[in-house]
């Protein structure tokens, strides 16, 4: 009679013992791995979608980031956390507010707002969101 299979360790290179666990660095590389398919998902989509109609759109964008911005209370650290939705809100408000600066009036101003917002939600820079956001209600006067 053989002895009972261990299927961990038919998934465990040889030699290793234990239950086998993810490293940090393959979760970080799948994690590079679906940036660069979403970064290059998102240039081939505005590619396909570029002309007359999207240029409309993109001419909204401006009203739609001001609006919004308008709305946007104090916010706090706790606030910027990956499962709430303000951080994602203010994500998306970035992305309007560079895109607001890409749509014919080649706004530097509004781009670096709109970049400034995005770099203070990553870095969890309450105080530079703050800053940014103040620009852009300036910037929508």
């Amino acid at each position: 009679m053989s002895a009972p299979r261990d299927e961990d360790a038919l998934r465990r290179p040889a030699g290793a013992t234990g239950p086998r666990r993810f490293r940090a660095g393959s979760v970080a590389g799948a994690a590079g791995v679906a940036l660069a398919v979403g970064l290059g998902a998102g240039v081939l989509g505005g590619v396909a979608l570029s002309g007359p109609a999207a240029d409309a759109a993109v001419a909204g964008d401006l009203e739609l980031a001001c609006e919004y911005a308008e709305g946007v209370g104090t916010v706090a650290a706790e606030d910027l956390g990956p499962d709430e939705p303000l951080l994602w809100r203010l994500t998306a408000l970035g992305g309007l507010t560079v895109a607001a600066g890409y749509d014919g009036s080649g706004d530097e101003d509004l781009r670096g707002i709109g970049t400034d917002l995005l770099t203070a939600v990553n870095r969890v820079d309450v105080a530079g969101l703050d800053d940014a956001l103040e620009r852009l209600r300036g910037a929508c006067d």
